[in-house]
């Protein structure tokens, strides 16, 4: 959520619902997740494991036909689940994994050949056990 959009967002959070014209029923409980801390693994930059450290993707989103991986400076790309062998999140150290086929990785000129991808997964707030115990 860029700067901008947090004090909009909390206005909109902390309006009375039968004030905000055309609320959906929804759009209270909306605004509420978005104030709360979430995993968000959007941005999470790919490497390979024993490889330069150069960026190969950079993940953008899951979608319910697969995972959409984007090139460094570039277009995004749809992985199917069908080419995706694993997809883990550490949360104690906060490692990304992702390994697709062998048959993904000679086709998608955009991999260079690789298989597996790692990556660092990092919080966008520091929370407490109190902070995160609030409402």
């Amino acid at each position: 959520m860029t700067k901008r959009a947090a004090p909009r967002l909390r206005a909109f959070r902390d309006q009375d619902q039968d004030s905000r014209p055309n609320a959906a029923p929804w759009a209270a409980t909306l605004a509420r997740m978005a104030a709360r801390p979430r995993i968000d693994l959007d941005g999470v930059t790919l490497c390979e494991p024993d490889g330069t450290g150069a960026a190969v993707a950079v993940i953008r989103h899951r979608t319910v036909e697969g995972l959409v991986l984007s090139m460094p400076e570039s277009a995004d790309f749809l992985v199917p689940f069908d080419d995706v062998v694993r997809a883990e999140l550490n949360l104690k150290d906060g490692t990304v994994v992702f390994e697709v086929t062998s048959e993904l990785a000679s086709r998608a000129h955009w991999l260079g050949g690789a298989r597996v991808l790692v990556g660092r997964w990092t919080d966008r707030m520091t929370l407490t056990r109190a902070d995160a115990t609030k409402r």
